[in-house]
């Protein structure tokens, strides 16, 4: 794992970071990569969320783009939904999705009476 780059913004209160994984092309989740960034910064895994991971093509190599905030409430307001849901593992996921549908469920319902 190389760390790529690393910039500082101070104005939303996050680092924003890339790492190159090395021969980790399908081998390597995302809760997995949040967890070797958190250890090589020294920060929390909850102040981790990982933007994307891409392999390209020829190579074994994962590159990905984290942002790491000082405070996680910051990034409950600067970043959607989809990235909280994609950076939990498969069983959380699975688990909030199906709360959720739950709670649309009656809305349906009663849209269609």
């Amino acid at each position: 794992m190389k760390r790529a780059k690393l910039v500082e913004n101070k104005v939303l209160g996050r680092k924003e970071v890339r790492y190159i994984f090395e021969n980790a092309s399908g081998k390597l989740s995302r809760v997995e990569a949040a967890k070797m960034v958190a250890s090589d910064l020294g920060v929390e895994v909850s102040q981790v969320f990982v933007l994307n991971l891409h392999a390209s093509h020829g190579t074994r190599d994962v590159e990905g783009t984290f942002y790491v905030y000082d405070d996680p409430k910051l990034a409950n307001v600067q970043l959607q939904k989809y990235i909280f849901l994609r950076n939990l593992t498969k069983d959380e996921r699975k688990k909030i999705l199906d709360e959720m549908k739950k709670k649309k469920a009656p809305k349906v319902a009663a849209q269609k009476k």
